[in-house]
């Protein structure tokens, strides 16, 4: 299974993961069918099939389906591996099974168009705030419910807070590192708890740059794909590497107002991108809000250009709402040190019933590994974090034309 897309497009259909694997990997047939295989097993739906229903082990009324909202984002997305900014906004999506999508076709890469959303219009309810403060933490309940979309969105609207990008803040992360590790704290109580859930949903409140390397692995521990990856979240640039078990290797380069893709075979191309001037934080306790049937619910998650394929581990807030938001199904069973970090291991079991681990940097947030179902599905071998980092640019940036949809035609 290609890691590199982690649980985003799990549940995703055939027909669009086969379109999107011959444009963006080089993967065989015979992987492919293996992908589809462990998209069935891990849906629980082992007559999986494109054709038929979205849904994948829920309720009869649920019709999972991923649709994505962006504020002050960049004016493209690519599906897998690919660069998107901003805020998604998750809708009738039941918040254990994040993991189904729908991917459109026009989702690849779009035109850049200046009036893309108008932040007012999200936020009328947002609050602005100053810069040098800590937020409370906000102790975990359950989710909110609502009777249609529109309640839920303005019940959201209602409970967010618009920062300036470079006055983000958040929680007291020293503080609770030190309750963590002091030995004296009940590391599963409701504070605990709600902290590891928090810095996970909100990892760019908690970093400046990061440098490292992670690794996917297959079912029988086979490494898969292995990324290098640097961000400095604070100027908006970074650098991303990722080479599978072929040899074959993808960059991408992100600085100033645009991003560049160069795909394994050498196809090189420039996207314009749009710099975040603002964070919108949403409370923890309403990035997920129910829904009366027939719809499921929607979900807020976080994706900020950058982060390219250093997003699986440096923002994974979809797994935190999958596997993290009922606290009933996981607990915490110790702090260690992984890779000179101050870690949480987490065990835990979805609905599914797949059992999962989890280690987490508490101080940032950052997935170092994760664990399902006795495999390894990601795991940080090196990382620097809140180091200086150089630039990385591409050669002749500026002797490439920016890519459109007038391309695809």
């Amino acid at each position: 299974m290609e890691k590199d897309i982690f649980k985003a497009l799990e549940n995703a259909d055939k027909a669009a993961i086969e379109k999107m694997s011959e444009k963006y990997s080089a993967a065989s047939d015979k992987e492919k069918e293996r992908l589809y295989r462990q998209i069935a097993e891990k849906s629980g739906d082992p007559g999986f099939d494109a054709a038929e229903t979205q849904v994948y082990n829920v309720e009869t009324y649920r019709k999972p389906a991923w649709h994505k909202h962006f504020a002050a984002v960049s004016a493209f997305v690519l599906v897998i591996g690919g660069i998107a900014g901003g805020l998604k906004i998750v809708e009738n999506v039941n918040r254990p099974h994040i993991e189904a999508e729908e991917i459109q076709e026009e989702s690849a890469v779009s035109e850049y168009i200046p009036e893309t959303v108008e932040i007012e219009e999200i936020t009328e309810a947002t609050t602005e705030v100053s810069k040098d403060t800590y937020m409370e933490l906000q102790l975990h309940e359950t989710s909110p419910y609502t009777e249609n979309l529109e309640e839920a969105h303005k019940l959201q609207s209602e409970h967010e807070i618009l920062m300036p990008w470079d006055e983000r803040y958040g929680v007291d992360t020293e503080h609770y590192t030190d309750l963590l590790c002091s030995g004296d704290h009940d590391i599963n109580s409701l504070e605990a708890k709600s902290y590891i859930y928090h810095i996970m949903l909100n990892t760019p409140l908690y970093f400046s740059t990061a440098k490292g390397h992670y690794q996917s692995l297959d079912d029988d521990g086979t490494i898969t794909n292995e990324v290098d990856f640097q961000v400095d979240i604070e100027a908006q640039e970074g650098y991303s590497s990722s080479c599978n078990s072929y040899g074959q290797k993808t960059e991408h380069f992100n600085y100033d107002d645009m991003a560049i893709e160069v795909n394994y075979d050498g196809e090189t191309r420039k996207f314009y991108n749009v710099k975040e001037t603002t964070y919108m934080f949403t409370e923890d306790n309403y990035r997920h809000i129910d829904i009366a049937p027939p719809d499921i619910g929607v979900s807020i998650c976080t994706q900020n250009s950058m982060l390219v394929y250093a997003s699986n581990v440096l923002s994974a807030d979809g797994i935190a709402m999958s596997r993290l938001g009922d606290f009933d199904r996981w607990n915490i069973t110790g702090i260690t040190n992984f890779i000179g970090r101050d870690a949480a291991l987490i065990e835990g079991t979805s609905e599914n019933g797949y059992p999962f681990k989890i280690t987490v940097d508490i101080k940032t947030g950052f997935l170092l590994e994760y664990i399902e179902n006795n495999i390894i599905e990601t795991r940080m071998t090196e990382l620097e974090v809140d180091t200086p980092i150089e630039r990385i640019e591409y050669p002749d940036a500026d002797k490439i034309d920016f890519w459109t949809l007038e391309h695809n035609n």
